[in-house]
């Protein structure tokens, strides 16, 4: 899979600590910004702590500073295992196949044209996918000047607000499978509209069951982290979305943007863009 690839940011200052009023949701922020200097130096805050990385913790706001680091270190799985891919060279270069642990090695190694040859190396290509996917979000993230979303995290509201049809579904080609109709999902807080159900999971996912033209498709919305992502002043959320057929065995990854403009209008999500 490709991922575009983005120049690490430098000059930034130090990791900034947790502000309560660094966003407030549905209000004009420049006043929170002007008003403690130190605020500008936020460049994103994370909603939950970060897969991968142990530095980035939930509820924690930083500067782009502590990324080139990042990109420097062992990607980890969930429990706490550095991740492994074996890449395998060019059709036209005669070098062994290596090892792949840090984003700058997987960033640099594909754009020279390595890739992960394997089943097994190919499923744990995705730890990597959306590892250095985030942190390339990371670096362009700024202190957002307002927030149309209605808390500093991603809440029942917003996740019932989101365009479905924006939301990332399996094609006949990945799917594989018929699904039987059948919903059923975690549970914690949530609810149910239109033959969907919605639940939030203890972690802070969303669950999403939805019907579609193949069947009863499944999404869970991991948000990760909140910042002004793509220009507009505007507050954005960077979320995970694993989707897949109730009966299948096809799951697709997608890393993107929430995004919401206006107090009453609906949550985008876009996806990140592979070019």
């Amino acid at each position: 899979m490709d991922i575009k690839v983005g120049s690490l940011l430098g000059g930034f200052v130090g990791v900034v600590g947790a502000t309560s009023a660094a966003f407030i949701s549905g209000n004009d922020l420049t006043g929170k910004r002007s008003s403690a200097s130190s605020l500008s130096e936020q460049h994103f805050c994370m909603i939950n702590d970060a897969p991968f990385f142990n530095e980035l913790k939930k509820g924690q706001c930083y500067s782009g500073a502590i990324l080139p680091q990042l990109y420097k270190r062992d990607i980890i799985d969930n429990q706490g295992n550095s991740v492994i891919v074996t890449m395998s060279s060019p059709p036209a270069s005669s070098e062994a196949s290596d090892n792949c642990r840090t984003c700058n090695d997987y960033l640099r190694m594909t754009r020279l044209g390595w890739f992960a040859l394997t089943n097994r190396d190919q499923r744990r290509e995705e730890f990597f996918y959306r590892a250095c996917g985030m942190l390339e979000y990371l670096e362009k993230g700024e202190k957002a000047e307002q927030s149309f979303f209605s808390s500093s995290t991603l809440n029942e509201i917003d996740a019932g607000a989101i365009n479905r049809a924006s939301l990332p579904q399996l094609s006949v080609s990945e799917s594989g499978a018929t699904a039987n109709g059948n919903e059923n999902v975690d549970q914690e807080v949530g609810s149910s509209r239109q033959g969907e159900t919605l639940r939030q999971s203890g972690d802070g996912s969303w669950k999403l069951s939805m019907r579609t033209a193949l069947g009863t498709q499944h999404l869970t919305i991991q948000p990760l982290s909140r910042a002004d992502f793509n220009g507009d002043s505007v507050e954005d959320i960077l979320v995970f979305i694993h989707a897949g057929l109730e009966q299948g065995t096809a799951i697709n990854g997608t890393l993107g943007l929430l995004t919401k403009t206006s107090s009453d209008g609906a949550v985008q999500f876009v996806a990140q863009s592979s070019s």
